[in-house]
């Protein structure tokens, strides 16, 4: 009876080491090494336990003396091919996670930047750090990588305000509102302008604000 068990053993560890290595063969390289290791591990169990099936349908006991041997480099085996292979299946699911972040980071960025109405990020000192293509057309922005952010001929005021803003378009920190009036000046004139506001982190410190834009003739 214990031949059986044994011969049943056996052929599992075949089954196994063969499943192992054609896994080795058609996996990605990242995860080969690792299912070698595996492999062999298992591969070292087809030894012992074909010694054992040998010796217990009383064929031959030839084997015996690599038993030990066997099983000394099993335990190694299958624990370098077990770590190594949980190391390299974490780092698949980050760089999985990170291609599916920046695809997400890619398709916000075209909405973004094929919107129909203008959208800016702005910090507390006025100073515009991105801007889509409306909004560097309605206020004329000029990119200047020296002073990170843009330049503009004109500012943007509120409606009816008298105090000139920091920068090209100054919101309060924190500050959220939505379609309120402002007007673009420049030494060439003026154009009316909605705008709404809110804060780019939901709590402070709040740094700077999203700000959508539209020309005022489209409200």
């Amino acid at each position: 009876m214990t031949g059986i068990f044994e011969a049943i053993a056996l052929a599992a560890y075949v089954v196994a080491t063969c499943c192992l290595g054609y896994g080795a063969l058609t996996a990605e390289r990242d995860s080969r090494t690792s299912l070698w290791f595996l492999t062999a591990a298992v591969g070292l169990m087809v030894v012992v336990s074909t010694s054992n099936t040998l010796e217990h349908l009383n064929i031959t006991a030839a084997l015996d003396p690599y038993e030990d041997y066997a099983q000394l480099l099993f335990l190694p085996l299958l624990a370098y091919g077990l770590y190594g292979y949980l190391v390299t299946s974490q780092v698949a699911q980050i760089e999985s996670a990170r291609r599916a972040i920046q695809s997400e980071h890619h398709m916000l960025t075209e909405i973004v930047e094929n919107a129909p109405i203008g959208i800016a990020i702005v910090d507390v000192g006025g100073r515009i750090g991105y801007a889509n293509p409306v909004v560097r057309r309605l206020l004329e922005l000029e990119d200047e990588p020296a002073i990170v952010g843009f330049t503009s001929p004109g500012k943007v005021w509120r409606a009816g305000a008298i105090q000139e803003p920091v920068g090209i378009l100054t919101v309060d920190p924190g500050e959220t509102f939505d379609r309120e009036r402002y007007v673009f000046r420049t030494p060439d004139g003026e154009m009316p302008l909605l705008l709404s506001a809110t804060p780019l982190h939901a709590e402070p410190p709040y740094g700077a604000s999203i700000v959508t834009i539209l020309p005022g003739a489209e409200a």
